[in-house]
């Protein structure tokens, strides 16, 4: 699988939107270790798609409430309470995943977890993370 990875995140030095190429190799090495440490609370139904290869954009939040607000813009479909990450594609097939930085809360299985909905689609069963569930 080719992996185009583009990490957006805020510079604590400036307060501005930094963003930087990461090269392929680092981004695989780094998606097989966080892929392969993931944990799901979810209960796995199968493909509603296959994308290969996949261009992820990754969105770093400084919080918790800063990805919610976000998901409340981007994801409104979610129920942006109990979300710990999520992602979705944009038109152009790139898809995008919203977390919080790693340097302020490393939880790699989340970002395994959102990694596989960019390759594979929906592929649980709804739950609290959807609105009316």
């Amino acid at each position: 699988m080719t992996v185009k990875c583009l990490v957006v995140g805020s510079n604590p030095t400036r307060g501005a939107i930094l963003i930087a190429e990461v090269t392929v190799k680092k981004a695989l090495v780094l998606l097989i270790a966080l892929i392969g440490t993931a944990a799901s609370a979810t209960i796995w139904t199968g493909k509603t798609r296959y994308v290969n290869p996949v261009t992820v954009n990754i969105v770093e939040h400084p919080n918790i409430w800063s990805l919610r607000s976000a998901a409340i813009f981007w994801a409104p479909s979610l129920n942006a309470e109990v979300l710990a990450g999520f992602s979705y594609t944009q038109q152009n097939g790139t898809c995008v995943i919203h977390i919080i930085d790693p340097e302020v809360d490393y939880q790699p299985e989340i970002i395994g977890h959102e990694f596989a909905h960019c390759a594979y689609g929906s592929f649980h069963e709804k739950n609290n993370a959807y609105k009316g569930s």
